[in-house]
């Protein structure tokens, strides 16, 4: 336990340092990162968070960029530990909102990891991606087709959970386009006919994958993949 203080001590004091002795530091950042990347799963929560800490201000002082951490703050939030995960997800939205506001140009290569992580197979990596990309675009950071797209994909993941998150943002979705233009509809909307959308719930989601046979579940599936369209 004292071991492990020292450790988070260390770490924070070289953290504070860095910016003033850029020259004797200079691969401090990166060895931090690269401790992180080997090391972490077999570190006790605490001296974990503290190190992460210690990246975190690294990167509030501009001695790391966001793209060279994002993959490890995406890893470090599939390892079971809640308070890493709020750590590593809090800073990631935080960073990609301040870079937004000065450069950007920029997104494309870090929605591209994005991207990549939601289309894999390995549930944990790929959830924590779409819940970021829907954090990011519900708070009009990454307002834009591609993040939209890459979310409306996530309907047909093969993880049923991913499949049930992605489905549920997307019925909320209407409220973000109402809030947005509550002022400014105009009368030619208002006369145009209501297309009914399809409801899809959770339930049929979760049974069309648990429920019935392997030949109940697959006629199941195929309906809500007509469903789908009528709801987007």
């Amino acid at each position: 336990m004292l071991q492990s203080k020292m450790k988070s001590d260390r770490a924070m004091l070289l953290a504070h340092v860095t910016p003033f002795y850029p020259h004797h530091l200079a691969d401090f950042p990166k060895q931090l990162s690269h401790f992180l990347a080997s090391s972490a799963c077999s570190l006790p929560s605490s001296l974990r968070c503290h190190i992460v800490q210690s990246l975190i201000f690294l990167a509030n002082r501009k001695m790391v960029d966001i793209g060279d951490i994002l993959a490890l703050f995406m890893e470090l939030q599939t390892m079971g530990d809640g308070a890493l995960r709020k750590l590593a997800f809090s800073h990631v939205v935080h960073s990609i909102r301040q870079m937004n506001q000065k450069h950007k140009n920029k997104n494309r290569p870090l929605q591209n990891i994005f991207f990549s992580l939601l289309q894999q197979e390995d549930e944990a990596k790929s959830k924590r991606s779409h819940i970021t990309l829907c954090e990011l675009h519900r708070g009009r950071v990454w307002f834009d087709d591609r993040t939209a797209d890459a979310i409306c994909t996530a309907c047909f993941h093969s993880s049923s959970r991913i499949m049930i998150d992605a489905l549920s943002f997307l019925l909320d979705y209407e409220k973000i386009q109402d809030n947005d233009d509550s002022d400014a509809s105009s009368s030619e909307d208002d006369l145009s006919p209501q297309v009914p959308r399809a409801v899809l719930c959770k339930e049929a989601v979760y049974k069309a994958h648990h429920k019935g046979t392997v030949s109940s579940k697959k006629k199941k599936q195929a309906n809500i993949q007509h469903a789908i369209p009528s709801m987007l």
